[in-house]
This record gives structure tokens, sequence and C-alpha cells, in this order.
């Protein structure tokens, strides 16, 4: 694994299906002053006001998490306010085609990504340090595979559960993982390996 950090400890951790994401303590107004001087207000809102934090990107809410609440917003919306009569083919098609879609997504941009990181001695928790950067594989079409699998996995849903619904939320999904997770891991990940990320955002692309 790639250099060694120390970390202060979470005050407390947050536990949804599995995943475990650090709720970091508040820095001192002059903590946070000095690390304005010498960082800029946004990279020390981004990275973490405490020169032991910043090598990790400031996410907290897992990104999974936002897939599921909102197939469950869609289903929900479905039921109480469908916006299609009857679904346009028949269950087996729906599941068949619903199926590949997801099947496709995990094992193409979820299983390989994991296993590159496991490859790397790295953890693809978004809120753990990155010694290395990780170009191979899906990294090449896409600088965020498993956040486009879970993006897609919420498509595949929508077309099995023949929901309007869920296939408009869909792209939501992306949005807000942007706003959540990718926008933070972006400003971390350029602070960290400079020119050596500029020139990969260049040449790959943020989703597909």
């Amino acid at each position: 694994k790639g250099p060694l950090h120390r970390l202060r400890p979470p005050l407390r951790l947050i536990s949804v299906f599995g995943i475990q994401a650090p709720l970091q303590a508040r820095s001192s107004p002059d903590e946070t002053r000095t690390c304005e001087q010498a960082n800029g207000p946004l990279a020390c809102r981004v990275m973490g006001d405490d020169p032991a934090e910043r090598d990790h990107a400031s996410v907290r809410l897992p990104p999974p998490l936002v897939g599921v609440l909102l197939v469950l917003l869609g289903y929900g919306l479905e039921r109480a306010l469908p916006l299609t009569a009857a679904p346009p083919v028949s269950s087996s098609v729906r599941w068949g085609v619903g199926g590949i879609i997801v099947a496709t997504s995990v094992a193409v941009l979820g299983v390989w990504p994991f296993v590159l990181f496991k490859k790397s001695g790295q953890d693809p928790r978004p809120w753990t340090p990155t010694p290395e950067l990780l170009i191979e594989g899906p990294y090449k079409v896409t600088r965020n595979p498993m956040y486009l699998m879970m993006v897609l996995v919420c498509v595949g849903v929508a077309v099995v559960l023949a929901s309007a619904w869920v296939l408009l939320l869909s792209p939501l999904c992306g949005w807000i993982i942007y706003l959540t997770a990718v926008r933070y891991e972006e400003i971390y990940l350029e602070r960290k390996f400079g020119d050596s990320y500029r020139r990969y955002k260049q040449q790959v692309r943020r989703w597909i």
C-alpha cells in the first residue's frame, strides 16, 4: 500500500447498509484561518482544516445511499402518482432487459474497479486516502465507474419495475453524487497529484 498517514480518529460513525462514513470534528476558528491563509477557503472547506485530516476527500454521504433512496422515492411516487397506465412490455422482457443492465453495470463498473482497488492496496471508500491514481481498466473510459454504475443500476431497476418515476430520477442520482462526492474527490486528487491528475482529466471524461 502507499504511504501511510496519521488521521485523527472520527468522533463517531454513521452506518448505512454496511457502509460507514466518518463525521469529523470541527476545527477551531484559529485553525480555519490558518488553513485559509495557506490554501484558500475552498480547499479548507473541502479537504478539512486540520493538517492530519487533509489526505482524503471530504465526502460525508455514502454514494450508494443516494441510489437506494432515489429508487425508493421513485417507487413510492409510482404507486401514488403513476405516469403510465400499464407497462408497455411483458414482465419477462422487463426483467431480462433490466437484469442485463444491472448485471453488466455491476460487473464492469463495480466489481472490476473494486478488484483494481484491492490489487493496488487501496480502499475504495471515498473518504479514505488515495495513495495513487487508478487509470487502467474502466478508468480509461470514465473517471467515476462506480458512480456511473449506480446511475445505470437505477435505470435497470426502472426497467424492471416499469417505473417512469425511477427512470426520471436516475439522472438526479448522478447529479447528487456529483454534488456530494465527485466534486470533492476531484479537488482532493488535483491538490494531491497536481499535473498528473489534470492530464488525466483532459484525457478521460467524468462520466462517459
